[in-house]
């Protein structure tokens, strides 16, 4: 074993798909020096017997203590949400679906209510959907105004009655408030005077750390990120034990929806960012084995359809362009329309053939070159690989109005985007923003922006500072 692989600390890839378990050793030039499998021993959901023989099959190559950062990338959190379109359906058949099946309920909170009654949470859910996870809510006055101004004061005394309806049958809770993005004060205000009367330990999820424009999109988003965090939270703490337990120590980072990577305890709190991972580091780690930046990677396993055609697993697809994973803005989860960007072709109508996949795609983006997930490499070591060589990422979106000075309103986004990066586990040092996108607001004249800010950088480890990264794009 060379003197760099001894002085740098390994870093371990993991990739849960299904049943299908693989797991990937990289050293500091992003090299494989070991990696292991798993099938048919269940899924992430159904315990650790799978992760544990992949994982023990590296560790029979390299020393457990080698090992100083572990990453994984699972599409757990897609079968969730497929099962919770599809439950209508017999859904007693595996852990998964007893979870969803057993699922309490989640009740909003939506903050603002001057400009935002015509249309009541879950308007648009699928029926099924609603009448299986849908609680009690409120729309509330307060909230913060377009301008960024407070509007007008948040009722207390009806928030901690509400409160008092959510203390039987509710799981979770969701807080959306009006431009959340600009102040997320009120929402905070908000889940303080629910947690007076719920405890402390009560589950809220507030829109403003989902993120995004648009507030409906972001409140559905919100919810399933509600439905979601229980399992989330199971899901990983699994995982953390498993690792322990064949000698790991390694800090846990889990895959988001563009491929980068968040600290696990983030992760736990924000499963909506997580539901596409396994496609983007799977385009990720197939276009860095195949040494290319321009490609549509084709996962030859698929994933779960969440067109509520059943439990069957769709095909999928993701591009890199000129080194940048290639995102939708908005996404339909579950039925659910959401201002979650996903990679372009992880969510297909229903009945789309891979071959059709390919076509529609390159009427997006041109006559790239198609690769397969598993060539190469067997299912799943490229994801493993793009989990194991991913950065960590934050993101921020700010409202540059008229009247503000721009340059000064993108400088605060910039430093808290940075901020924000270095807190989901990026190495201080080397974190830089990446991607700086401006649109203009349509619905206000006189030149508004809205902006939206991505921060990157390698993962931390606290022994020997980053491990150094090719330049390549996010």
């Amino acid at each position: 074993m060379n003197v760099m692989r001894r002085r740098m600390p390994l870093r371990l890839g993991i990739s849960a798909a299904g049943p299908r378990i693989s797991a990937v050793v990289v050293d500091h030039r992003d090299d494989i020096v070991a990696s292991g499998t798993a099938e048919g021993r269940g899924d992430l959901a159904s315990g650790g017997g799978g992760l544990a023989a992949a994982v023990g099959g590296v560790l029979k190559q390299v020393d457990a203590r080698e090992i100083g950062l572990s990453m994984l990338t699972t599409d757990a959190f897609a079968h969730c949400l497929q099962d919770y379109r599809n439950m209508a359906r017999d859904m007693a058949r595996d852990m998964a679906r007893d979870m969803a099946r057993d699922m309490a309920r989640v009740a909003v909170l939506r903050v603002g209510a001057t400009p935002t009654t015509a249309v009541p949470p879950y308007a648009g859910w699928p029926q099924a959907t609603v009448h299986r996870l849908a609680g009690p809510w409120l729309i509330t006055g307060g909230g913060t105004d377009i301008d960024g101004s407070v509007n007008g004061d948040l009722d207390l005394v009806t928030i901690r009655a509400f409160a008092e309806r959510c203390r039987v049958g509710v799981a979770a809770i969701a807080i959306a408030g009006s431009f959340s993005y600009l102040d997320s004060g009120p929402e905070r205000a908000a889940a303080a005077a629910l947690r007076e009367v719920l405890g402390t330990e009560a589950s809220i999820t507030l829109s403003g750390e989902i993120g995004g424009f648009g507030l409906l999109e972001r409140e559905n988003a919100t919810i399933l990120n509600a439905a979601l965090s229980g399992h989330a939270q199971t899901l990983i703490i699994m995982v953390q034990s498993t690792l322990w337990e064949l000698g790991i120590r390694a800090e846990l980072f889990v895959a988001q929806n563009d491929g980068t990577l968040a600290t696990a305890s983030l992760a736990s709190a924000l499963p909506i960012h997580l539901v596409a991972g396994h496609l983007a580091s799977t385009v990720r780690g197939r276009t860095r084995l195949g040494e290319t930046e321009d490609a549509i990677v084709v996962d030859s396993a698929g994933a779960p359809a969440l067109d509520g055609a059943g439990d069957r697993r769709a095909p999928v697809a993701g591009v890199l362009r000129h080194g940048r994973l290639v995102l939708e803005p908005t996404s339909t989860l579950a039925g659910v329309r959401t201002n979650q960007p996903v990679p372009l072709g992880f969510t297909t109508p229903a009945g789309v053939t891979e071959d059709r996949l390919v076509s529609r795609l390159r009427r997006r983006v041109g006559g790239l070159p198609v690769l397969h997930s598993n060539d190469p490499a067997p299912h799943g070591v490229a994801a493993a690989v793009g989990a194991a060589t991913a950065p960590v990422s934050a993101n921020v979106w700010s409202f540059a109005r008229v009247g503000d000075d721009r340059a000064d309103t993108l400088a605060a986004a910039r430093r808290l985007a940075i901020d924000k990066a270095v807190l989901a586990g990026a190495d201080p040092a080397s974190t830089e923003v990446r991607q700086v996108v401006e649109t203009q607001a349509s619905y206000m004249s006189g030149g508004a922006l809205r902006s939206f800010v991505q921060a990157v950088g390698p993962p931390f480890h606290p022994g020997v500072g980053a491990f150094p990264q090719p330049d390549r794009r996010t």
